[in-house]
């Protein structure tokens, strides 16, 4: 029997893996009838390459990779199929007043992370990785973001001060970068055309695939772009309100199998 879609794209944190950074066997297993099916699977994540790659190794996915939002798809053998990095001016004002308002802020280049001091913030995000992230710690980090070509910027706080940055930053911004919420504590900045519903399309016109033969389960803000995009969207039980009303579909949640459930209910078509 043929699956319903030939392109699958899976958010990572709260749709595959919960805080054990384990997928579930059945998660595992599902993907894998997948991939014997025919389904091109991928992961679409916020995550940098570095620190997504553990993940496709570990469920056996060689499809290219959307990463850093969308901001960045990559093929097993380190081709760039896009790279849409912050304007250096505009990654710079942010940078400049996060600093000024006493915010922590990280800068993604060249797959590292540039910080101007090692603090508890970064260590909280240093241990969402099974692999080791090189950090350069630098006095001058606007300087930085203005010479070097920046992926995405991250700051963490806590979740009182960081919908005030929503708001704040996004009304700010707007027009002129992709303002948005990944985590809880974590604020995103990225590129206008930076967003996994753009890493999507571009990874299908790459396959070859219609928009309307792929799939797409998330759980986040950063996911309804996604969501939406993909011909069938479905949101994790346990998703935000932007995942949910940008979802075809509401799955079960992640402590009960929710991606494995939808990857053989709607892809595979599984009874």
């Amino acid at each position: 029997m043929s699956p319903n879609y030939r392109l699958l794209a899976l958010d990572l944190d709260g749709t595959l893996l919960d805080a054990s950074l384990e997928p579930s066997a059945a998660t595992k297993a599902a993907i894998a009838d997948a991939q014997a099916a025919g389904v091109h699977v991928t992961i679409a994540t916020g995550r940098m390459i570095r620190t997504a790659q553990p993940f496709a190794d570990m469920l056996n996915i060689t499809t290219p990779l959307i990463t850093y939002q969308g901001a960045h798809v990559q093929t097993a053998d380190g081709t760039v199929l896009y790279d849409n990095p912050l304007p250096p001016d505009l990654a710079a004002e942010v940078v400049e007043l996060a600093l000024a308002e006493g915010l922590y802020i990280q800068a993604y280049i060249d797959d590292q992370l540039w910080i101007v001091e090692r603090s508890p913030e970064v260590e909280e995000y240093l241990s969402f990785s099974l692999v080791d992230i090189p950090v350069n710690v630098v006095p001058n980090l606007v300087e930085i973001v203005q010479q070097k070509p920046v992926t995405k910027l991250v700051w963490i706080t806590n979740p009182t001060e960081l919908e005030r940055t929503m708001q704040e930053w996004g009304a700010r911004w707007q027009g002129r970068l992709e303002i948005f919420r990944s985590h809880d504590h974590f604020g995103e900045a990225s590129a206008i055309g930076s967003s996994k519903g753009v890493g999507l399309a571009v990874l299908a016109e790459h396959l070859g695939i219609a928009q309307a033969e792929v799939a797409a389960i998330g759980d986040r803000e950063n996911d309804a772009s996604m969501l939406a995009w993909a011909g069938f969207g479905m949101a994790m039980g346990n998703a935000d309100r932007f995942a949910l009303a940008a979802a075809n579909h509401t799955l079960p949640t992640l402590a009960e199998d929710g991606a494995a459930y939808g990857i053989r209910r709607f892809v595979l078509g599984e009874e």
